[in-house]
């Protein structure tokens, strides 16, 4: 920034920067041969005049919201003045005048690298600096708030999150050094609390891919089923589970648009999402927009997703028709539900009878799961038969469904909860029933819905899809048409508790995880 001088003959030297940024220049400077990656971060600023000429003080970024940066300093004289200052007038948002230098480092690094500023900034910032927290620094527009604080806040905090390497302007992207990411592992069929903690460095993302810093991730059938190795193909164990993840785009690979850092996405990953950070290939991650909870995303990603394509580009529920939804509780089945009474269809739902005050608060009509006499129930709701029915359980529950079905009715089948014995050739069973039914000239439909249909034969079909329904369903989530049912927040240190208590049918809603604070 330059200072507003009087009009006078054409200078053949620039002008000179005012004495107070002094100490920031330097910073820039000294924090670049550290190995700084530049960024521009909003900072709040403080009206004030040296010699007559107007000036602004950054003092934070705002928001914070949870990231920890590396803000450059001012020296002592300028933030007393700005302190008392800001006692006598208001505080004013957005007016930045510098590039803040941001620093996001690893726990392992962070001792080296606050010894090597505090080595550096003595001799690069005549009027000295000293570690504060940046958590510590004001926020508000208070102007009391601010005076109390700025006049004891002259430097800057190196906390530990992640760290970034220079940029490399060459390539387009960021690489990184060195990010550890703490990782759920299954190492075979075992039980809950035989899930393993393991640390691992990640290595530099490739062209195309981005490293994501988890926010949250969640429990849903997906790993139950892996767990038994009962989930059509999924990897061999040892393997990290976890289906779906909600976090900040911290470093992005060759060829990605550096614009991408710190915005929050969503990803379907069918493994690896039990971590507290992924690699992932730019394609397949979905902005998310501003202002919503993670962890309510979270519960919307896969499940979301799932319900409103089996319910819209598979069944086609329309206003005024009737619905079927098995495990009405569960994740899937409580979007189902949502989306299909805001399409303006009626909900009858099954599940266990301590759920039922729950669904019938949602607007479903409730079912005992293990009422002898389902079918029964259900016509008694149903009388000319229902027009769709989502059944997760196969087995024997196939026959039933169908037999529930009005003339035009569609049957989606998206699991295997109830079958046993080996895997592939139930699979392969289920799918044999499907189409045979599908084939009956009655007017009925029957299919077995997969989340990642097309993916392979027609991959730019898919992730448009995606894209699109992912859109509508986190703008169903803004407006407050869907209402996230979290059964609870846990931490990944508590993965057995959690999974446990995911698999105990005594919860309404989603297990939602996050990563241990460091």
């Amino acid at each position: 920034m330059s200072g507003a001088g009087t009009p006078g003959p054409r200078s053949t030297t620039a002008p000179k920067r005012p004495a107070y940024l002094a100490p920031t220049n330097a910073a820039f400077k000294t924090l670049t041969r550290l190995g700084v990656r530049v960024g521009v971060v909003n900072v709040l600023t403080v009206p004030g005049r040296t010699s007559g000429q107007p000036r602004s003080t950054p003092v934070s970024p705002v928001p914070l919201d949870g990231r920890r940066f590396l803000v450059a300093p001012m020296p002592q004289g300028d933030w007393a003045r700005n302190a008392r200052a800001a006692g006598r007038g208001r505080l004013t948002a957005g007016r930045s005048t510098e590039q803040v230098l941001l620093r996001e480092l690893d726990r392992h690094g962070e001792a080296d690298l606050r010894r090597r500023v505090m080595a550096a900034f003595p001799a690069a910032v005549p009027h000295g600096v000293r570690m504060v927290k940046a958590l510590g620094l004001v926020t508000s527009a208070d102007p009391a708030e601010f005076a109390a604080a700025a006049d004891r806040v002259t430097a800057f905090e190196v906390l530990p999150v992640p760290a970034i390497t220079p940029i490399d302007r060459s390539s387009g992207g960021t690489t990184m050094s060195s990010i550890r990411a703490t990782e759920v592992v299954l190492p075979g069929l075992v039980q809950p609390d035989g899930l393993q903690l393991r640390e691992r460095v990640l290595p530099a993302p490739a062209p195309g891919e981005v490293v994501v810093t988890v926010e949250a991730t969640g429990i849903s059938f997906a790993e139950h089923a892996m767990r038994l190795g009962r989930y059509p193909g999924q990897p061999k164990f040892p393997f990290v589970p976890g289906y779906d993840l909600v976090g900040i785009v911290t470093t992005v690979g060759q060829g990605v648009d550096a614009a991408l850092v710190g915005r929050r996405v969503a990803a379907m990953t069918k493994t690896g999402g039990w971590a507290s950070h992924a690699l992932l290939k730019v394609v397949d991650v979905v902005p998310v927009p501003a202002g919503l909870d993670p962890g309510e995303v979270e519960t919307l990603v896969v499940s979301g997703l799932t319900a409103y394509q089996m319910l819209h580009r598979r069944a086609r529920v329309r206003a005024g028709q009737t619905v079927l939804i098995h495990g009405v509780n569960g994740g899937v089945g409580t979007t189902l539900a949502q989306l299909a009474m805001h399409a303006g269809a009626r909900v009858i739902g099954t599940s266990s009878p301590r759920h039922h005050e729950a669904l019938r608060e949602l607007g479903v009509l409730p079912v005992d799961y293990d009422d002898p006499d389902l079918v029964v129930r259900v016509r008694e709701l149903a009388p000319g038969g229902v027009d769709a029915v989502f059944d997760h359980i196969g087995g024997r529950s196939i026959a039933r469904s169908w037999s529930l079905l009005a003339k035009g009715g569609t049957l989606v089948s998206y699991a295997m909860l109830k079958d046993s014995g080996p895997m592939i050739p139930a699979f392969v069973g289920l799918l044999g029933h499907l189409a045979v039914l599908d084939l009956l000239p009655n007017g009925r439909r029957a299919g077995f819905f997969d989340v990642w249909g097309g993916k392979l034969l027609r991959p730019a079909r898919f992730r448009a899809r995606r894209q699109e329904d992912l859109a509508t369903v986190f703008g169903l989530l803004g407006a407050g048409v869907l209402r996230p049912q979290i059964a609870a927040r846990l931490p990944l240190s508590r993965i057995a508790e959690a999974v446990e208590l995911a698999e105990s049918h005594t919860i309404v809603g989603k297990v939602v995880l996050s990563p241990d604070p460091r």
